[in-house]
């Protein structure tokens, strides 16, 4: 069940897509899937994500998105913020679908 989840996940990024978090890099769905299924494939690792301050600027079949984020983990006390950075997007329309074809991550504080 998880894995199906993390390629529907796999499935809004372009094939060919980048996805990077600091010196971590996946290219491609597969790639993509055991990315994610490393850094929150266990219960103890997943949490909230909360996305906001978005900019969009569409140019045609491409749009730019810097957006920020807050990764809230589980603990004792709760949901509590445990990272915070920003997102840089590129999209790309493929078939009439919004399409990620990159994802940079960067990490506010590291």
């Amino acid at each position: 069940m998880r894995r199906r989840r993390l390629r529907g996940v796999a499935a809004l990024f372009t094939p060919d897509a980048v996805y990077a978090y600091g010196d971590r890099v996946a290219r491609g769905p597969s790639e993509l899937v055991a990315f994610l299924d490393d850094s929150q494939g266990r219960p103890e690792q997943r949490g909230k994500h909360l996305t906001v301050n978005c900019v969009v600027e569409p140019d045609d079949d491409h749009v730019r998105a810097v957006s920020d984020f807050v990764f809230l983990r589980h603990d004792e006390r709760g949901l509590v913020p445990a990272v915070a950075g920003r997102y840089r997007d590129r999209l790309v329309r493929t078939d009439g679908l919004w399409l990620i074809a990159e994802r940079l991550i960067e990490r506010f504080g590291a």
